[in-house]
């Protein structure tokens, strides 16, 4: 199940990052960069925000120790 989910996630994030131009992939960058704030992570270093790589979701244990 994690399998398809995970397929689906990255066909649908490279489906979308292809219909955008560099200027609004940019500039989403930027706004999420802006919305994140010095103190947690950003789309700085580079690398773009939007990769359409989408993280493994935590289990529930991972959730609860990372409080």
């Amino acid at each position: 199940m994690r399998a398809a989910v995970s397929t689906f996630e990255e066909r649908f994030c490279a489906s979308t990052m292809g219909r955008m131009s560099a200027a609004t992939r940019s500039r989403l960058d930027d706004l999420v960069a802006e919305e994140a704030g010095a103190g947690e992570d950003s789309a700085g270093g580079g690398g773009s925000f939007f990769t359409g790589e989408v993280p493994e979701p935590r289990s529930e244990t991972q959730a609860l120790t990372a409080r």
